[in-house]
C-alpha cells in the first residue's frame, strides 16, 4: 500500500474546495434576488406614513410617554386594522412586551426606545437578550436576516457530515466508521458540484434552471446509488432499501439541523 494513496485526493481537501465554491455560487445568486421593498413580509410604508411616525418620535411628550407606560404607545386604530386582537391587559407580562415590540418595531421606533418601554433592562439576562433579539429580528431587512442564516449553513454541513457517517455506520457496521467518513465525504462533494452547476445555470438563465433540476437531482439519486452499491457490496434491492433509510434518516438529521442552525442564527444575529 505504500506510496498509493498519493494517486487519490484527499477527500477532506476536496470537500473544503468544492463546498467552498458551491456556497459561494449559491451565496452570490441569493444575494442577487431583490427583497422587493418588504421586510418580515411587511411591506415599505409610505412617505406621508414615513413623516408621521418621524414627528411622533421627535415629540418629546410622546417619547416621555414610551418610557413610562408599556402599552400606551399602541394605538386603538392601529390595532383593529391588525388581522390579530391583542389583548394589553392581559396578566402576563411577556405576552405584553412581545405585543409591544412587535407593534413598535413596525412603528420604526429606535431599539433602544423599544427596550426603555418595556424596561428590558430591568429584567434577567436571558429575557434582557431574548427580547433584544426578538426587536433586531422584527427591526431587520428580510433579505439581510436570510443571507446572514445562509451563511452559516457551510457550518452546520461540516458538524452534520460525521453524524451523516454515524447513520452509515449504523446500516452498514462491519465498515470502519472512518470509510463511512470517507464515503459521506464523497457523496458530498459529488452532489455539490452538481448544485455549483446548478448555482450557474441559475445565475444564467432561471429557465435553463428549471429545465435541468429534475436531472440534476436524478443523477444525485442515481450516484448515491452507484456509490452505496460499489462500496458496500450489497444485493440491488438491499441496496436500494439502505439508501432509502440513510436518506430518510439524513433527512431528518437535516431538518433538526437546520432549525437549529436557524434559531442560533437569531440569537447571534
Amino acid at each position: 500500500m505504500d506510496g498509493k494513496r498519493v494517486k487519490y485526493a484527499n477527500p477532506i481537501r476536496l470537500y473544503l474546495v468544492i463546498s467552498l465554491i458551491h456556497f459561494f455560487l449559491m451565496n452570490l445568486y441569493l444575494d442577487g434576488i431583490p427583497s422587493e421593498g418588504k421586510v418580515l413580509g411587511t411591506t415599505v410604508k409610505t412617505d406621508a406614513e414615513v413623516a408621521v411616525l418621524d414627528s411622533l418620535r421627535k415629540d418629546p411628550a410622546m417619547d416621555s410617554l414610551i418610557t413610562r407606560n408599556l402599552g400606551t404607545v399602541l394605538s386603538i386604530d392601529s390595532l383593529r386594522a391588525d388581522s390579530t386582537t391583542f389583548d394589553l391587559n392581559s396578566n402576563s407580562e411577556e405576552i405584553n412586551n412581545w405585543t409591544t415590540i412587535y407593534q413598535m418595531s413596525k412603528a420604526d421606533f429606535s431599539l433602544q426606545q423599544i427596550e426603555d418601554s418595556i424596561h428590558n433592562e430591568e429584567k434577567a439576562y436571558i429575557s434582557q437578550k431574548f427580547n433584544r433579539q426578538l426587536i433586531k429580528v422584527l427591526k431587520s431587512d428580510q433579505h439581510t436576516l436570510n443571507m446572514f442564516i445562509v451563511k452559516n449553513i457551510p457550518i452546520l454541513m461540516f458538524f452534520l457530515l460525521p453524524l451523516y457517517a454515524l447513520i452509515l455506520k449504523v446500516y452498514f457496521q462491519k465498515r470502519l466508521y472512518i470509510n463511512h467518513v470517507v464515503h459521506g465525504l464523497h457523496i458530498h462533494s459529488f452532489v455539490f458540484i452538481l448544485l455549483s452547476i446548478y448555482w450557474v445555470t441559475k445565475l444564467l438563465s432561471e429557465t435553463a434552471a428549471q429545465a435541468i433540476d429534475f436531472y440534476i437531482l436524478l443523477l444525485i439519486l442515481t450516484y448515491i446509488y452507484i456509490s452505496f452499491k460499489n462500496t458496500y457490496q450489497k444485493k440491488y434491492l438491499t441496496t436500494f432499501f439502505r439508501v432509502f433509510l440513510t436518506g430518510f434518516s439524513y433527512s431528518i438529521l437535516l431538518f433538526v439541523g437546520m432549525l437549529l442552525e436557524v434559531l442560533v442564527s437569531l440569537f447571534f444575529y
